[in-house]
């Protein structure tokens, strides 16, 4: 090609197909390799996302994952430690005293009567 081929829209065209083909090798551009338990993945092009893909997250092992469920799963778990504080905070307020019976049994008991427990405790 001369010059004058490269002014022409065609021309211009060829030329930027030759700046790409020169500057982009697909070999350079691999696929990711996503990593496993015993193996480190490699970098390369990300796996496109299908439809319905749209709040997913890209994983370390190259595949995309809703983590959705996970999130509601932590919103659980964040109101089972809730309750757990507020239990725990309520069994400090208890004052527990220990009454041993005659049979080896302890009876755990708090002053204003709130709590009962039966237990063997050796």
């Amino acid at each position: 090609m001369n010059k004058k081929e490269y002014l022409d829209f065609s021309g211009l065209s060829t030329l930027l197909n030759k700046l790409k083909n020169w500057f982009v090798s697909k070999e350079e551009y691999k696929d990711m390799k996503g990593a496993t338990s015993d193996s480190s993945g490699q970098s390369g092009l990300v796996p496109s996302p299908s439809a319905g893909q749209h709040i997913c997250f890209l994983c370390g092992d190259g595949t995309w994952a809703d983590l959705s469920a996970y999130f509601e799963k932590v919103e659980s778990l964040e109101k089972d430690i809730e309750f757990l504080k507020q239990l725990i905070s309520d069994i400090e307020d208890l004052n527990i005293s220990t009454i041993k019976t005659s049979d080896g049994m302890s009876v755990l008991t708090d002053t204003n009567e709130k709590l009962v427990l039966n237990e063997n405790i050796d």
